[in-house]
């Protein structure tokens, strides 16, 4: 195992966990469907970037961590999890080449797939819905941009520590 490799091991557990926390903080009344989707855009990320570590079975591990800690529907985030984390693997090659700005855009489309997913989870289970239940998608594309920015400078920082 290569030095980037294990760096990279290192480094995919602690943004996770720091994802975790962070979508744990509690947020205003007013705000609290809007919450960007954290700990799916990290995992989007290490699919993007490692995708011989992180793969549907992480996704849908993180997903499931989700639907436990969140309290809602088991299994319900794991599936939309494991759906975004195939989707950003079978495209990875040509997402990656991409300007920001442009995956952007591909996060956006597939977070909402990943929310209508979940949409439709729970409509057939009979549960209801907020009528706001896309803007934690777009509110997520926004936030794409920062956290590869964010991400990407550990991963360097940590390459340059070694």
């Amino acid at each position: 195992m290569d030095v980037v490799a294990r760096r990279d091991l290192t480094l995919i557990p602690l943004t996770l966990l720091l994802a975790l926390i962070v979508d744990q903080i509690a947020l205003p009344a007013g705000f609290s469907g809007m919450r960007p989707p954290l700990m799916l855009l990290v995992v989007l990320f290490w699919c993007l970037i490692t995708p011989h570590w992180v793969g549907v079975s992480v996704a849908w591990l993180v997903g499931l961590v989700s639907d436990v800690l969140s309290g809602g529907l088991l299994g319900a985030n794991a599936m939309a999890f494991s759906m975004a984390g195939y989707l950003m693997l079978m495209l990875h090659q040509q997402v990656r080449v991409l300007p920001l700005m442009q995956q952007s855009l591909f996060v956006l489309m597939i977070l909402v797939c990943a929310r209508l997913l979940l949409l439709l989870t729970l409509l057939a289970t009979g549960k209801s819905v907020a009528p706001e239940v896309l803007y934690p998608a777009l509110i997520g594309a926004l936030v794409w941009a920062p956290v590869v920015l964010m991400v990407q400078r550990w991963r360097i920082n940590s390459e340059l520590s070694r």
